[in-house]
């Protein structure tokens, strides 16, 4: 069932800026005149939703263990998202970011970015997470209808995104309702 919600461009735009200014990829002074890159905004939104869900609590070996962001996938989101958490924490917990070129090279993640278009890599990664607690997040279209959590969209030359809550609370991820009122679309079920 899709349930259409009203997205808060003001909030979504306020929580980018800021996430990046305070990650110092972008200064207070440019960010009213420089529109940050749709990697920006997308390394961004990582950040933050890794601040808005919850883990199934045996998703971490110990209350340090880092939360293991992977990003499968030739991107310079990475680099963003490294810059942007380099000395922050979510839920009490540092990041630790990877890189991988395959589902075998993922390792024991905690969030998922799988970068690209290719539908057929998207349902060949997601079919071989069979670790419950994994955030899966894209930007292909398919995302979501091959079973992934979040996807990314552009809407209005602007990056939005949608949540599948249904595929997240089977996996035992837990999204908060503030970050659901975000999503362009909530798919439940």
């Amino acid at each position: 069932m899709y349930r259409s919600r009203t997205p808060y461009p003001s909030v979504v735009n306020a929580l980018i800026v800021i996430a990046i200014c305070a990650a110092g990829t972008l200064s207070p002074a440019a960010a009213g005149t420089n529109s940050p890159t749709d990697d920006q905004v997308k390394a961004a939104f990582l950040y933050n939703f890794a601040k808005f869900v919850t883990w199934p609590e045996e998703s971490f070996p110990g209350p340090d263990a880092p939360i293991r962001v992977v990003i499968l996938g030739e991107t310079p989101i990475r680099g963003h998202l490294a810059t942007i958490v380099e000395g922050k924490k979510a839920q009490g917990r540092r990041f630790e970011i990877a890189s991988a070129r395959s589902a075998e090279d993922l390792g024991v993640p905690h969030v998922v970015f799988i970068a690209g278009e290719d539908a057929g890599r998207v349902s060949r990664v997601l079919g071989s997470l069979n670790d419950p607690g994994v955030l899966t997040i894209g930007d292909c279209e398919c995302f979501l209808g091959e079973g992934g959590m979040i996807s990314f969209v552009v809407r209005d030359r602007k990056i939005r995104f949608q949540i599948n809550s249904g595929v997240a609370n089977d996996a035992g991820i837990e999204i908060s309702s503030k970050l659901l009122s975000l999503g362009e679309t909530v798919v439940q079920g």
